[in-house]
């Protein structure tokens, strides 16, 4: 227990804040301060993965519920709108969204860019970029957030960003 407390103190975890007298060795009392930093360095892979997690689940969770809500709630056309279930011949299934069997993706976009349609978009794409194209996307998708963040409109909306190779 000692090294570990150790441990934490040297990584500003917890710092002193008194001991308490008692026959014997006293007790040493200890606190987490209220914020602190933790490097990615000290955790495993998967317990970064479960810290990320914890992290977006509530952020996901709204950007979903906001998402169900619009396309309910809206007086659009949204029956074309759906999810397109199918198996290949390996038997896994793949799950396109927003689709008609036999539409084509560009009028998929075309249609939820429609003046009259809800701002809504989910997705989730695996795209094949060497590290060099990869890094441009990462400061294309920064910047583009950047650029609405200091806007006041009347409507509060969910973004979520990421990437990461796919493992």
């Amino acid at each position: 227990m000692a090294y570990r407390v150790q441990r934490m103190l040297r990584l500003g975890l917890v710092y002193p804040i008194g001991e308490r007298r008692r026959a014997g060795r006293p007790v040493r009392r200890y606190r987490a301060p209220t914020r602190f930093f933790l490097p990615f360095a000290v955790l495993e892979e998967a317990d970064l993965a479960e810290m990320f997690d914890v992290m977006t689940r509530p952020l996901q969770t709204g950007l979903l519920r906001g998402l169900a809500h619009a396309v309910s709630d809206t007086t659009w056309d949204v029956h074309d709108w759906g999810y397109t279930f199918e198996l290949d011949d390996r038997g896994h299934i793949s799950v396109i969204p927003l689709t008609r069997p036999g539409e084509p993706a560009d009028r998929i976009i075309e249609r939820i860019l429609q003046a009259d349609a809800p701002p809504v978009y989910l997705g989730y794409v695996p795209l094949r970029l060497d590290f060099t194209k990869a890094k441009e996307l990462q400061r294309e998708l920064i910047e583009l957030v950047q650029r609405y963040q200091g806007e006041h409109g009347a409507g509060t909306y969910w973004v979520g960003v990421g990437l990461a190779p796919v493992t």
